[in-house]
């Protein structure tokens, strides 16, 4: 299950311009596997998959970001 994290309006403003616009953000247990995906659906909507920035701490329960762009 993921979660969306919200941007806030400082972090929008600085990604108008950049690849990273009209993107989301999701929050998922953290899983080293995860590396090997390019795309991921929610729901009836495929998103390619921007970028992944593993949780690299040693806890029991970690957390990888993932940011999402809506496939074309």
């Amino acid at each position: 299950m993921a979660t969306p994290k919200t941007r806030t309006f400082d972090q929008q403003y600085q990604l108008q311009g950049t690849s990273l616009e009209n993107t989301k953000v999701i929050i998922v247990r953290h899983n080293p596997e995860l590396e090997a995906y390019t795309l991921a659906k929610i729901g009836n909507v495929q998103y390619d998959i921007a970028s992944i920035s593993p949780d690299e701490t040693n806890k029991a329960v970690a957390y990888d970001y993932v940011t999402l762009k809506r496939s074309e």
